[in-house]
C-alpha cells in the first residue's frame, strides 16, 4: 500500500489548471470521499455475495451503484495520470478497474466461467483501497499501523512458520506413539468420531493440534477420550498445549512487541539526527564570523533576525528575558563563546512543547535550595557561636 498520493511532484511551469486538479487528488476531502465511495461499493459487493449464496437475484440498484462505483474509480485514475502521478504507483488502482470491467464482460455472457468467479473473489482487494483512501485523508494512526504492520510481517512469517514446524513434531510423535495403541486395541470410543482420525495422519494431527491446542476448540471432544483411554498419552498432549500456547505463542507476541520497540527507536533515532542536522544549520547560518564560535551578541542577533532560531525559541518558549541565562547553560566553561555542539545539546535537551520552562523551575529550584542549606548552615553556625558566648 504505497500508492500514496505525494507520488506526483509539480512540474515547473504547470498550467494553473493541472495545479488545481493536483491540489484536488492531494485533497483530504477528495480522498475521503474515494473512501466513503469504496466503503459503499463494498457493500454492494456484500450484498451481490449474499444473494448469489442464496440463489437470488442481486438488487438491480446494487448493481448500478457497482458499476457507478467503478466509473467514478476510473475517472479518479484518469485525473491522477493527467496530473503526473506515475502509472506503476497506480498499480492497485489499474488492477481494480482492469478487474472490474473483466467481470462485467464475463458478467454479460451466457456461459459463466471459472474466471469470472475467481474475479468476483478478488473484489476483496477494494479494502485495501478503502485503508489507501483513509490513510491519504490523513488518518495517521491509520498509517502508522500500516507502516508498523507491514515491518513486522518478517517476524510474523517466522513465527508462523516455527509454530508449524513443532506442531508437526508433535504431530508426528501422535502418529508414531498414539495410532499404533489405536490399532493394537479393541476399546470403542463412542463419542469420539474424530480420535481415530486425528492420528491417522502428520496432516490430520496438525490440524488436530491446530484445532485444541491453538484455536482451543473441542479439547474435551477429542484429547480428554484419548487420554482417559490411554493415560500415558496425557504427557504428549499437556507437553505440546504447554509448548505451544505458554512458550511459543507468547514468545511470537514478544518478538512482536520487540520489533515495535526497535521500530519506534529507529524512528526516535531518526528524528533526533533530523533535529540535530537542523541545529547545526541554524548554528551555521547565524555564525556570522565563520570560526565555529558564538559570543553573546552573535547570539542575541541570531534569535533576532534568523527566522528558524526564533521560531525554535517560540516553539520553546523562550522569551528575550531568558536568553542570557540560555546563552550561560550552554558556555560551560565559561568562555563567554559557544560551539556548535554546545549549541545544539542543549536546545536538544528541550523538547518542542515548554520543556524549557520546567527544566529552567528545576534548576531555579536545585539553586534555591542549596541557598537554603547554606543559610541554614551559616544560621546553625551562629546560634553555636552565640550559645558559645553565653557560655563564657
Amino acid at each position: 500500500m504505497n500508492e500514496g498520493n505525494g507520488g506526483a511532484k509539480p512540474p515547473q511551469g504547470e498550467s494553473g489548471h493541472v495545479s488545481r486538479v493536483r491540489r484536488l487528488v492531494q485533497s483530504r476531502g477528495f480522498n475521503g470521499f474515494i473512501a466513503l465511495l469504496v466503503f459503499v461499493d463494498g457493500w454492494t459487493i456484500c450484498l451481490d455475495a449474499d444473494a448469489r449464496a442464496r440463489a437470488l437475484a442481486t438488487p438491480a440498484w446494487a448493481q448500478i451503484v457497482s458499476i457507478f462505483c467503478l466509473v467514478l474509480y476510473t475517472f479518479e485514475l484518469a485525473l491522477k495520470l493527467a496530473v503526473g502521478f506515475g502509472l506503476w504507483g497506480q498499480k492497485l488502482n489499474l488492477f481494480i478497474i482492469l478487474t472490474g470491467y473483466l467481470e462485467i464482460i464475463l458478467s454479460l455472457s451466457a456461459n459463466p466461467s471459472v474466471l469470472l468467479s475467481v474475479l468476483r473473489a478478488v473484489r476483496c482487494v477494494r479494502i485495501i483501497k478503502l485503508l489507501a483512501s483513509l490513510r491519504d485523508a490523513g488518518l495517521s494512526s491509520l498509517t502508522q499501523l500500516e507502516n508498523i504492520m507491514l515491518l513486522c510481517m518478517k517476524d510474523l512469517f517466522w513465527s508462523s512458520c516455527l509454530c508449524f514446524l513443532i506442531m508437526t513434531s508433535f504431530a508426528y510423535l501422535f502418529v508414531e506413539i498414539i495410532n499404533p495403541l489405536y490399532q493394537s486395541t479393541d476399546v470403542d470410543f463412542p463419542v469420539c468420531e474424530r480420535c481415530h482420525r486425528a492420528t491417522s495422519s502428520i496432516m490430520d494431527a496438525n490440524l488436530f493440534l491446530f484445532q485444541t491446542v491453538v484455536v482451543g476448540d473441542n479439547w474435551g471432544e477429542v484429547a480428554l477420550p484419548v487420554i482417559n483411554n490411554f493415560p500415558g498419552s496425557a504427557a504428549l498432549l499437556i507437553g505440546a498445549y504447554l509448548t505451544i500456547v505458554f512458550g511459543l505463542l507468547n514468545l511470537i507476541i514478544a518478538v512482536v512487541v520487540n520489533s515495535f520497540q526497535n521500530i519506534q527507536q529507529g524512528e526516535e533515532a531518526d528524528e533526533l539526527e533530523a533535529d540535530e542536522t537542523s541545529l547545526q544549520k541554524i548554528f551555521q547560518e547565524i555564525d556570522v564570523q565563520g570560526d565555529g564560535k558564538l559570543n553573546y551578541e552573535n547570539f542575541l542577533e541570531g534569535a533576532a533576525k534568523n527566522p528558524d532560531f526564533k521560531g525554535r525559541l517560540g516553539l520553546l518558549n523562550i522569551k528575550q528575558d531568558d536568553l542570557r541565562d540560555l546563552f550561560q547553560r550552554m558556555d560551560v566553561d565559561g568562555k563567554q563563546l559557544i560551539n556548535a555542539q554546545q549549541f545544539s545539546r542543549v536546545l536538544r535537551s528541550y523538547n518542542r512543547h515548554g520543556k524549557y520552562d520546567i527544566v529552567r523551575c528545576i534548576l531555579r529550584q536545585e539553586d534555591l535550595a542549596v541557598a537554603i542549606d547554606t543559610g541554614f548552615s551559616r544560621l546553625t553556625d551562629r546560634m553555636d557561636n552565640l550559645s558559645y558566648k553565653g557560655q563564657d
